[in-house]
């Protein structure tokens, strides 16, 4: 986890980098496409790896990184029943159900 904290940071750096030459070449159509395709995903996912982190220095060895596992497939199975939710909603047409009646 700390290597992916690392990455993220890393990564984050270089298009802030990228951000800045952008916005020195008054390229706003680069800066703001950086801005909201790239660094507010990316300083969202430093925070969350960086609690992540704090949380798997505190439980230590052994049963705490078991727990921690768990707790994070938890998390996906909750994000993947949410979509799958949305998903079922987009896909009622009302058009075609008002057809049928």
């Amino acid at each position: 986890m700390e290597l992916v904290l690392c990455l993220e940071e890393s990564m984050n750096q270089r298009l802030l980098n990228m951000h800045v030459v952008a916005s020195r070449s008054n390229d706003v159509y680069l800066a703001d496409f950086l801005e909201r395709e790239f660094l507010f995903e990316h300083v969202d996912a430093i925070k969350k790896t960086s609690a992540y982190v704090a949380q798997l220095r505190r439980v230590g060895q052994g049963h705490g990184i078991w727990q921690f596992h768990q707790m994070l497939l938890n998390e996906e199975a909750k994000k993947e029943a949410r979509s799958a939710r949305f998903t079922s909603t987009m896909k009622a047409d009302p058009i075609e159900e008002d057809e049928e009646s």
